[in-house]
């Protein structure tokens, strides 16, 4: 297990240390990483840039979903607002690389596909392709709006293979995933996870208070258990190793539930998480797991800690979106989570580039 320790604003890291212990930490990470290097590139030579593209992923029962993607590129770089957050990217470049993996990403409630760019952008650097889907969430019915989001990472999956301009680059035997919050139940599910929705109106009756409960209460969604066949889940075969922070609604599952993910799993916890608090969240999956997950428990970070820092331009007018716990500071927390995720796949998703 990584614990890593509560630590302090920025102003304050510099006095005490805490923003230099992250920033350490993330070097070391990046060093023992084994990430591929930047498909495409000579030995000795400047890294790639990152590429950049909005898409539209049509779909059979519903309308086309926005979404984006990342990607190694050679391409010069601009600054770039997308949503909350910026980045420098190379807007529309050309992919540099052959034989990539792939990560896709699922987001939590009420945020979109670029709610992760930061973690989009270093995986890219590390010679990844990424891609992400910004959810849609209609249903009258929790336990539907919870099914539809799994087939959407699917669909998001099979565009990036099949219909992305790019996708010859890909290597289809290299996919990962990564989730949070409800993109974590998303992920798990598609992972195999199989929740029993069964457990929702009597969670509700005895903690109204927990998220799951205040969404459906807030959306009016009917917490009455909806006919699910077991295979209904929408497990992806494709998707080879699974990182997942924060899960939401983890309460469903247990280890019935969870006898079908046979692939490797890392798991972040939020230390002082009152949106999806425990035992409602990790401890359900990490105990139902059929193998150990990769765990990271990280002291004094709140839920949305997890979601990119926001640009300094809607800090001020999305405070509940752009600080959590109070003094953590998100920005360098980043930079060890992002070597950490960059880490995980590179180890799970093994392969030569280029």
């Amino acid at each position: 297990m990584a614990d890593y320790p509560a630590h302090v604003s920025a102003a304050q890291g510099s006095a005490r240390g805490g923003g230099r212990w992250l920033r350490v930490l993330a070097a070391i990470l990046g060093c023992l990483s084994g990430a591929a290097p930047v498909p495409g590139a000579a030995e000795g030579a400047a890294p790639a840039t990152v590429g950049f593209e909005r898409v539209l992923i049509p779909r059979a029962d519903g309308p086309a979903l926005e979404g984006a993607f990342w990607y190694p590129s050679a391409s010069p770089e601009a600054a770039m607002q997308v949503g909350r957050t910026e980045q420098n990217v190379a807007n529309a470049g050309a992919l540099v690389g052959r034989n990539l993996p792939l990560v896709v990403i699922s987001h939590g409630a009420l945020s979109n596909a670029f709610g992760h760019a930061d973690t989009a952008v270093a995986l890219a650097q590390a010679g990844f392709v990424v891609a992400a889907v910004s959810h849609a969430e209609l249903s009258p019915s929790f336990t539907l709006q919870l099914a539809a989001r799994p087939p959407q990472l699917s669909a998001l999956i099979s565009f990036a293979l099949h219909d992305w301009h790019f996708h010859a680059a890909l290597n289809p035997d290299r996919i990962g995933a990564f989730g949070y919050s409800a993109g974590a139940f998303t992920v798990l599910v598609a992972a195999g996870g199989v929740p029993d929705v069964g457990k929702i109106a009597p969670h509700c009756r005895a903690a109204p208070a927990e998220w799951s409960c205040v969404m459906a209460a807030r959306h009016r969604l009917d917490l009455a258990e909806t006919p699910m066949p077991r295979g209904a889940w929408g497990r992806d075969g494709r998707i080879k190793a699974a990182s997942i922070a924060a899960p939401a609604a983890g309460y469903l599952f247990d280890t019935s539930g969870l006898e079908a993910v046979r692939i490797p799993v890392q798991l972040w916890q939020a230390g002082d998480d009152q949106t999806v608090p425990e035992p409602w969240s990790v401890t359900p999956i990490r105990e139902g797991l059929p193998g150990a997950p990769e765990f990271h428990f990280v002291r004094g970070a709140g839920h949305r800690d997890f979601g990119a820092p926001c640009a300094a331009s809607v800090m001020a007018s999305h405070p509940s979106l752009c600080r959590d716990a109070s003094g953590f500071d998100r920005a360098a927390f980043h930079q060890m989570f992002n070597a950490a995720i960059v880490a995980f796949f590179s180890k799970m998703l093994p392969g030569k580039v280029g």
